[in-house]
């Protein structure tokens, strides 16, 4: 009896010992969370390869602050992680939380692991850069920001889900470091620094998977755009470094940098057309009183190869302007050209042009071109006025283009300049016009001539003799599709001020900045 008493009470244990690990069995895996951490890419040399650490401008021990967050892509599905401290171990790496994504039920295969930043970025499907990138004071946050970068990784399902997995993220963006020096005590002051003709956008295109790739297309965003890189007052004849991050894109034949100093302004034109995402480009500016001399050399993230700036002075580095072509210095903020575009002489009425227009037309209506909305060829509304659309700039190259509604109104301020009416017998030109003569100190010897060439609408041409019209590159405020002109006529000493359909034909005057 006590035999069978104890074999049953053995097969209760068995039975319940199959029980017990077959209910195990069958109960759900607890999903596991993904641990994160993140670095940039080379970080722990801190030598080149991070934007944020410039020499010249901060240091810094690692590439993100915790103020920062990323968006990570992970199983089908992503979230926004943020950016905690940096090890202490001196590894560099932050911590990265807030997001709980979860690691697939599978215990074998790889999953890939990709993330972006900043994180607004990968959820829009696109990255601006910011304008103004010269806010060192306070730690260049619009810089920081402007940084793109990607991580990627390929998770082993069958690890330990309890170990960190780590994103090395990589930029994705082209860096200019720009060394400037003023070399002269000619000059007082650098007072801004500003790229040109930039597209600010790209599009991270398809938002989610080419982001492991570093699939990045420019945006159909006008390159007529600028990055403010300095502002202020660098009166140091000492070199001052400065960066900016933008997006690769061509600039070949058009201003690239404009640099002011003591109200003077000067533009660089580029003759590199292929920037490489990805690299660090140094452009080293030694700035006397003729502004000139520029060495370009590449530094960190990989040979970019040679890039090289026109020298302006002159016409620019590429002046195509015709061989009696001047820029004659009034004392004012810029120089002006001593004929119109389109012309080869100062007594010749140039060229008529709408605005936004390169192609320029001349007195003769036969032409075939009619000054109207259905034959105006520039139809887009853009903020300013690209060099690849400037009349003067396409027409006569380097440094030249058309001067703004500012430039206009101090020109025609009384007590910069007198304009006395020259009739065709008078002007020793051949032509009727205003004889423009500078009024500042040191400056009184020297004029321009603008003739009253009228102007061109429709099929006709009218008031030419009489009337002049001369077009500005600033649209009207309140409404692109007028652009501010200035006109005069004979026997008025008024030069006025007013907005026109971009369609109408005008002249151009070209300008030349110091």
């Amino acid at each position: 009896m006590k035999i069978y008493q104890l074999l049953s009470a053995a097969a209760l244990l068995t039975l319940a010992a199959c029980t017990t690990n077959d209910a195990v069995e069958q109960q759900p895996r607890e999903p596991q969370p993904l641990i994160l951490t993140a670095s940039q890419a080379g970080s722990r040399d801190l030598t080149g390869s991070m934007t944020r650490a410039t020499d010249g401008l901060y240091t810094a021990t690692t590439g993100f602050s915790g103020t920062e967050s990323v968006e990570v892509y992970f199983n089908g599905t992503h979230q926004t992680y943020s950016v905690g401290a940096a090890d202490a171990d001196n590894s560099y790496k932050s911590t990265l939380y807030g997001g709980s994504l979860m690691y697939p039920s599978a215990d074998t295969g790889t999953e890939n692991l990709y993330a972006v930043y900043p994180a607004a970025s990968a959820t829009a499907g696109s990255h601006t850069v910011a304008y103004d990138q010269s806010n060192l004071e306070n730690g260049n946050a619009n810089y920081k920001a402007s940084d793109l970068m990607f991580a990627t990784t390929s998770v082993d399902l069958s690890e330990s889900k309890t170990d960190a997995k780590h994103l090395a993220f990589s930029h994705q963006l082209v860096k200019l470091k720009l060394v400037v020096t003023k070399s002269s005590t000619d000059i007082t002051a650098i007072t801004q620094i500003k790229m040109q003709n930039v597209k600010r956008t790209v599009a991270l295109t398809p938002a989610a998977a080419a982001l492991a790739q570093g699939d990045l297309s420019t945006a159909a965003d006008e390159q007529g755009d600028e990055i403010l890189v300095f502002s202020g007052s660098n009166s140091s004849t000492e070199a001052q470094t400065y960066a900016v991050v933008f997006p690769a894109q061509a600039w070949a034949g058009t201003n690239f940098l404009q640099l002011t100093a003591d109200g003077h302004a000067v533009n660089f034109t580029l003759t590199k057309s292929d920037w490489e995402n990805g690299k660090e480009y140094t452009l080293n500016l030694d700035i006397d009183e003729t502004f000139l001399d520029a060495t370009v050399a590449i530094g960190n993230w990989g040979n970019g190869g040679e890039v090289s700036i026109d020298e302006p002075g002159g016409g620019g580095g590429s002046d195509s302007a015709p061989a009696g072509a001047e820029a004659v210095d009034l004392g004012l903020s810029v120089k002006w050209a001593n004929m119109n575009v389109g012309a080869t002489a100062v007594g010749e009425y140039g060229q008529f042009f709408a605005w936004g227009e390169t192609t320029g037309y001349g007195s003769d209506t036969s032409d075939g071109r009619s000054f109207d909305s259905s034959s105006y060829t520039f139809s887009e509304n853009p903020t300013t006025l690209a060099a690849a659309n400037d009349a003067a700039t396409a027409n006569w190259g380097g440094s030249w283009r058309m001067p703004t509604k500012a430039e206009w109104e101090e020109l025609k301020n009384m007590s910069n300049c007198s304009w006395t009416w020259k009739s065709s017998s008078e002007s020793g030109y051949g032509v009727a016009g205003f004889l423009v003569t500078s009024l500042k100190s040191g400056y009184t010897s020297n004029s321009i001539f603008l003739p009253v060439a009228g102007y061109r609408s429709d099929s006709d041409l009218n008031s030419q003799g009489e009337y002049g019209g001369y077009w500005s590159s600033s649209l009207h405020e309140d409404d692109s599709a007028f652009a501010w002109y200035f006109h005069f006529q004979s026997g008025d000493s008024n030069v006025y001020d007013s907005h026109r359909r971009r369609y109408f034909g005008y002249s151009v005057r070209a300008v030349l900045a110091f």
